[in-house]
């Protein structure tokens, strides 16, 4: 009886080691790969670039720079880090907006532009600066509007404005607040 059980477990090691033997490498090694499930896998990535957009007519109207970006093709989506626009006036009379922000996303093409983190915009005239800052602002390049559901604080010579919710045309200098504005007016001595 000893003999035989001593058969039976020669017979298994010896199929163990021929099984071990005969399987790849990979069976043996953990899969090291650090990227989390779920999250989509950019098609290209850009560092340090700089996108120029013209109008109907072949005009410059809209310069975009950003230190890196990620084109996701699934999604239609280029996302920016420290996306930079520059907003030039459709008849060139009026200098041009400058937007800034900590990270952006690309719609459609170019046709809609999502600032997040830190956003600043900003208008330089010879009379002063016109600044809008916010945490999230929609702009719609085409047609020369912004869009915010959050906090905005609208500044210019003289002038403070505090509100929640904005639409404004930043070609004709239209704004529109919202709701909860305060504005502070200083009169110049």
């Amino acid at each position: 009886m000893k003999n035989t059980l001593m058969a039976f477990f020669v017979a298994g090691i010896l199929v163990i080691f021929i099984l071990l033997l005969d399987s790849p490498p990979q069976v043996f090694t953990r899969n090291t790969e650090t990227t989390p499930s779920g999250l989509p896998q950019a098609s290209s990535y850009m560092i340090n670039s700089e996108t120029r957009k013209y109008d109907e007519r072949g005009r410059l109207h809209l310069i975009l720079t950003t230190e890196r970006g990620q084109f996701f093709e699934a999604k239609k989506q280029f996302a920016m880090d420290a996306p930079i626009v520059v907003a030039l006036d459709r008849d060139s009379r009026k200098p041009p907006w400058r937007l800034t922000a900590k990270t952006g996303t690309v719609f459609n093409n170019g046709d809609h532009i999502v600032f997040q983190g830190d956003v600043h915009a900003r208008q330089s005239e010879a009379s002063g600066a016109s600044e809008l800052r916010t945490q999230k602002l929609d702009y719609f390049p085409d047609r020369d509007l912004v869009k915010s559901d959050r906090r905005v604080e609208l500044t210019s010579p003289g002038h403070r404005i505090d509100a929640i919710g904005l639409k404004a045309d930043l070609d004709r200098q239209v704004f529109e607040l919202r709701r909860k504005v305060k504005g502070l007016h200083h009169v110049p001595d």
